[in-house]
């Protein structure tokens, strides 16, 4: 088991200082009683045999005295057992006590040994509590109605940052005792492709009601009855997006059977058969356009697209921009 080392040098009752070194034995003790008045807690080490400055030390100083290491990320709150992943270096602190002194009185620091196992498995707890996936903000469909769900942005704890943090924040409490302040840990926030501004609206036409709404985010905009597709020229369903716009748009004959003895072209008017405003969505050959033909609107009376009073479309054109999402449900 892999550990974070640190020791706390000698102070004198009157100051404090801490320090962080490696643990170890300074020198060789060579006294078979503790020379100096070390004060460890509430105990005098001085005249006592290296063992039993050794027990006191261990009880002293014990880590389980320690309170719990306070910890928050991302609005959580965690706790961790500081006994868990801090060791008493006993040997080091003995090693303060006989050390050559000028002050009749030292009092000895706690000085331990930080654990790298526990503390790296509580900051993968800490990361795993507060991961989140982004996901970006959405339109769907459900029970016949448009809804929309919200931008979630994801984070991800710094673990190096957090496992130094922690690491210093148990020695901290170590060297002092009392309880720290409670650590937050520094996470990274990702932003999703699409945020709730960036959504846009979204257009949905029901089939069986032969019914378009236009949404922005919650808010009907728009509520037109259209014509749709005949039997044999059905409209698509799906989920589809407007990729152009044609104000005044002519009409160029697609070289269909039901276009057969028609025109090869009509120019741009309320006549034509795509009305004076065409939107144009990623399937081929159909549109939300206008139409002259109003006894048309709530039948099923096109070749396949949507269809809308010259009126209506004129109304709903500016506000639908390129990129608009369009679904039609039956």
């Amino acid at each position: 088991m892999g550990k974070r080392v640190y020791k706390a040098v000698v102070v004198s009752v009157l100051s404090v200082v801490f320090a962080v070194a490696l643990a170890g034995t300074a020198f060789a003790i060579d006294f078979s009683s503790i020379p100096n008045h070390a004060i460890v807690g509430s105990v005098d080490l001085y005249g006592m045999t290296l063992d039993e400055a050794r027990a006191a030390i261990s009880l002293e100083a014990s880590v389980t005295r320690l309170p719990a290491l306070k910890v928050k990320s991302a609005g959580k709150y965690f706790s961790l057992d500081a006994s868990q992943c801090l060791v008493l270096d006993v040997e080091a602190m003995l090693s303060q006590a006989c050390s050559p002194t000028v002050d009749t009185t030292i009092t000895l620091t706690r000085t331990c040994t930080v654990s790298s196992t526990p503390v790296d498995a509580f900051t993968k707890r800490v990361a795993k509590s507060i991961y989140r996936s982004r996901r970006s903000a959405r339109y769907y469909v459900t029970s016949g109605k448009l809804k929309w769900s919200k931008a979630i942005y994801g984070r991800k704890l710094y673990s190096t940052t957090a496992i130094t943090a922690v690491t210093r924040a148990l020695a901290a409490e170590a060297t002092s005792g009392t309880a720290r302040p409670t650590l937050t840990l520094a996470y990274k926030s990702y932003t999703p492709t699409v945020t709730d501004k960036k959504l846009g609206r979204a257009i949905l036409v029901d089939l069986s009601l032969r019914k378009l709404w236009l949404y922005d985010h919650s808010k009907l905009l728009k509520k037109y009855g259209v014509a749709i597709g005949m039997p044999g020229h059905s409209t698509p369903r799906g989920t589809f997006k407007v990729i152009a716009k044609a104000k005044n748009p002519a009409w160029h004959n697609p070289g269909s059977g039901w276009a057969t003895g028609m025109p090869s072209y009509i120019a741009p008017g309320p006549n034509n058969p795509l009305g004076t405003r065409a939107l144009y969505i990623n399937s081929s050959g159909i549109r939300i356009h206008g139409t002259s033909k109003t006894s048309s609107i709530g039948h099923a009376a096109s070749h396949g697209c949507v269809r809308v009073a010259n009126r209506n479309i004129e109304k709903l054109y500016p506000l639908v921009p390129v990129g608009t999402k369009v679904f039609i449900i039956k």
